[in-house]
């Protein structure tokens, strides 16, 4: 008796629709878009990450017995307006 996997059969013919669907021209417009929104989302990261950079460079550890090394290029940030 062969057991049939109703999953992959699925997403197997999902994806012969999806290339199906999408000819050429799509699909280098979908590429695009998709290095569109990855770029935004990197920007986003990177302006996230200096924030939290520079508000931690210009912070000091709230417990008694433990403050981490900061990093050279943390500490170039300290007291930096921007």
């Amino acid at each position: 008796m062969k057991i049939i996997d109703y999953q992959n059969v699925y997403l197997r013919e999902m994806t012969l629709e999806i290339y199906q669907y999408l000819s050429w021209k799509n699909y280098k417009e979908v590429i695009a878009d998709m290095k569109k929104l990855n770029d935004a989302v990197l920007k986003l990261v990177t302006k996230t990450a200096l924030a939290s950079a520079k508000k931690e460079a210009n912070s000091a550890c709230m417990c008694i017995g433990y403050q981490p090394k900061m990093p050279e290029k943390v500490r170039k940030l300290k007291n930096q307006n921007g």
